[in-house]
């Protein structure tokens, strides 16, 4: 089996993002399983670009998006991408897209194919704390989100898909302002967990 693991490049202020920093440590084998890791721009349109084309050159089975957010302290497995970028914060090229469909010709939204319910009882069995989330924001990662389902549906419906929303790690944040941060090590972790679970549901399907 192949999975294509792909992460964000850093944004903003930050001279780290998150999810690189942890999809980075993740061994290129887990399980029998072949992990494909590859960053995106932080970008409107190009991150989706450039992930068809990961697709497309590697052929995974399996395809985890990861991204930071940095207004929480679990892992959330997103269950819908929706067909709306729609931001007030700058991409990293100074796009701002404002009510914009990802899609014009797009349904409204895409749900996960990913096992939630295993992902999550699996992570939170090891001490780490997960939650589904509802949604993706409209900001890149969700603009990710919805491209990958909506790309897999059309172009290959055998291969399953979804997002996950990481924590900052403690480097990004300042520990005395309270906010939530994750070590890179415990969220790679959970992305190791998220990837047995996906093979094993895989296996016995």
């Amino acid at each position: 089996m192949n999975i294509l693991v792909t992460s964000f490049e850093p944004f903003g202020k930050s001279p780290v993002n998150s999810s690189e920093k942890s999809v980075s440590i993740l061994n290129d084998d887990i399980s029998g399983v072949r992990i494909h890791k590859r960053s995106l721009p932080t970008v409107f349109g190009e991150s989706g670009d450039l992930l068809e084309k990961y697709i497309d050159e590697i052929k995974p089975d399996v395809v985890i998006c990861v991204g930071q957010n940095a207004g929480i302290g679990y892992i959330a497995i997103e269950r819908k991408g929706v067909n709306l970028d729609d931001t007030s914060v700058s991409d990293n090229k100074g796009n701002k897209p404002h009510n914009s469909k990802i899609v014009e010709s797009g349904q409204p939204e895409h749900f996960t194919t990913l096992p939630v319910d295993k992902i999550l009882n699996d992570i939170m069995a090891a001490g780490i704390d997960a939650r589904a989330s509802s949604t993706a924001g409209t900001y890149v990662c969700n603009h990710v989100m919805y491209r990958l389902l909506h790309y897999l549906k059309k172009r290959h419906p055998e291969c399953i898909g979804g997002f996950i929303h990481v924590p900052c790690i403690p480097e990004q944040v300042d520990m005395e302002s309270g906010k939530p941060a994750m070590e890179a090590e415990t969220i790679s972790q959970a992305l190791n967990i998220t990837i047995e679970a996906i093979a094993i549901c895989e296996k016995n399907k």
